[in-house]
């Protein structure tokens, strides 16, 4: 007995255009680099891939180590400073978050909620340092540095259709110069005998004295790097 089927056949124009809408949403999921949807095939790189496991590794350890650096000095500021290092820790878990997210898709959080909590946090972060300078106390530099940050993080939690090459590249080079002045403790060192504040008021009172050991200078400059990389590395992909 024959079974009739009622109804339309979808025609072949129908068809196509069914597929050519899947492959548009299926590209438009691949530009948001934070997607943390599990169930989305790999991403398909048209450049260079400069996140082997390896150098993946590597990024995630030094951040990690970030992270404990931050921690460790929240626990012996009751000032302002504390703000300073927990909105690190923020950055370095941010970090965490996309490096293992680009390797693994382990990440469980969407890159929505990262964008709009940097948005807060860079409103927050250029409040205070009004708020301070206003009050007439002297802050450190480190703080414009953190606040530029901070911008930088609503960029990189962006949908990569959003972004511009000119500007990607122009974070790389920042990042990479804030690196090494780190480094070489041209930031938030007390002990350079030059003044890394802005602002009236005391200075002794406004530095927070990262820039004052190696530990601190090797923790701020993994930080910029790795920012300097994690552009990079998205935007040649």
């Amino acid at each position: 007995m024959l079974t009739t089927h009622h109804g339309p056949h979808p025609s072949e124009s129908q068809s196509a255009t069914a597929v050519s809408s899947m492959d548009t949403n299926s590209s438009d999921h691949t530009m948001n680099m934070g997607s943390t949807d599990t169930t989305t095939a790999p991403m398909h790189m048209a450049g260079p891939d400069l996140f082997p496991v390896p150098v993946t590794i590597a990024w995630t350890a030094g951040l990690i180590y970030v992270l404990i650096h931050h921690l460790t000095h929240v626990t012996h500021h009751r000032d302002h400073r504390r703000w300073f290092h927990i909105a690190h820790i923020v950055m370095a878990l941010s970090m965490i978050d996309m490096y293992v997210g680009m390797e693994w898709n382990l990440s469980r959080i969407p890159s929505a909620f990262w964008m709009w909590l940097y948005v807060a946090i860079t409103v927050a972060t250029a409040a205070f340092i009004v708020f301070r300078l206003s009050q007439r106390r002297s802050l450190s530099r480190a703080w414009l540095f953190l606040l530029l940050s901070n911008a930088a993080m609503i960029y990189m939690w962006m949908p990569m259709s959003a972004w511009q090459p000119w500007f990607t590249y122009l974070l790389v080079t920042w990042f990479t110069v804030e690196a090494v002045l780190w480094l070489i403790g041209r930031i938030d060192n007390t002990t350079s005998g030059r003044s890394t504040t802005f602002g009236p008021g005391d200075p002794a009172l406004a530095e927070i004295g990262h820039g004052n050991d190696w530990a601190g200078r090797i923790c701020m400059a993994i930080m910029a790097a790795s920012m300097a990389y994690m552009f990079l590395g998205m935007q040649v992909m």
